[in-house]
């Protein structure tokens, strides 16, 4: 926990500063999510190929389920981490309610790397980068905790593994007909 505090005081300290710079903090760590995910999908239906383009939107659609609709939620419930600006009494740059642990932005992110990594690795260290960027912004902007945004990774990845390894990869046949 002195990890966390010692890096999060670090962070903050970029708050509050002036109003362009916390309107940068705010879109980057609360909204800028929302034109990658639109984006991604937008990319995942421009395979030319129909049974890749399924897998791929299945292989997304389920990592995503995973992560952020079961994954995300069950341990905000058990864990029941306390944002740090409640923890510290703090004003962020923008209200989050809930749990901390872990940051649902930061997992899908690490979804959308994930699911990138089967079909265009330069891609995924694309998003990785902004995982982490946007991760670090949410810190600095006071709504959550250093390993917030690892637990979030860790989840993001670890929903992608699972989801690879239960469903069928496409094939290049199909199947025989039943009449």
């Amino acid at each position: 926990m002195f990890f966390d505090i010692a890096l999060f005081a670090s962070l903050f300290r970029f708050a509050h500063q002036n109003a362009f710079l916390d309107f940068f903090i705010v879109f980057l760590a609360e909204y800028l999510i929302y034109i990658l995910l639109i984006a991604f999908v937008v990319y995942l239906f421009l395979e030319s190929q129909w049974r890749v383009r399924f897998y791929r939107l299945a292989l997304f659609a389920f990592s995503f389920i995973l992560a952020r609709g079961l994954f995300v939620t069950l341990l905000k419930y058990f864990i029941d981490r306390p944002r740090p600006f409640i923890v510290l009494n703090l004003d962020p740059l923008f209200w989050a309610s809930h749990a901390a642990f872990p940051s649902g932005h930061t997992s899908v992110l690490f979804v959308m790397a994930g699911v990138a990594y089967f079909f265009h690795r330069r891609m995924s260290w694309l998003f990785v980068f902004l995982g982490l960027l946007i991760g670090i912004f949410r810190v600095v902007a006071g709504v959550h905790w250093p390993s917030d945004i690892v637990g979030g990774a860790l989840v993001g990845i670890g929903s992608v593994y699972i989801a690879v390894r239960l469903l069928p990869r496409p094939t290049a046949t199909l199947p025989p007909s039943s009449s």
